[in-house]
């Protein structure tokens, strides 16, 4: 297997992981992300892991929650700022 091949099968993964784990709850991002990388690392019912893409893939979730965060933490300031004027 490529490392790109090696990649996407992860990316892959923490797709799988993040859609099997919405289903299970309402909550927010944070719920979601920990009922994803809890999932992968303890297996169970997702039937389709497969334990050498589990770290890439938790890795891959904690970059895109990492990304959304930094993103979102721009318009919350710019949202203070206004709120105070």
């Amino acid at each position: 297997m490529t490392r790109d091949e090696h990649r996407m099968a992860e990316l892959e993964h923490a797709l799988y992981a993040l859609l099997s784990a919405a289903q299970q709850t309402a909550g927010g991002q944070d719920e979601v992300r920990l009922l994803a990388i809890g999932g992968l690392t303890v297996g169970g019912s997702w039937g389709w892991i497969e334990d050498e893409h589990v770290a890439g893939a938790i890795d891959e979730i904690q970059n895109a929650a990492d990304l959304v965060e930094r993103a979102r933490r721009p318009s919350l300031a710019s949202d203070a700022k206004r709120s105070k004027a």
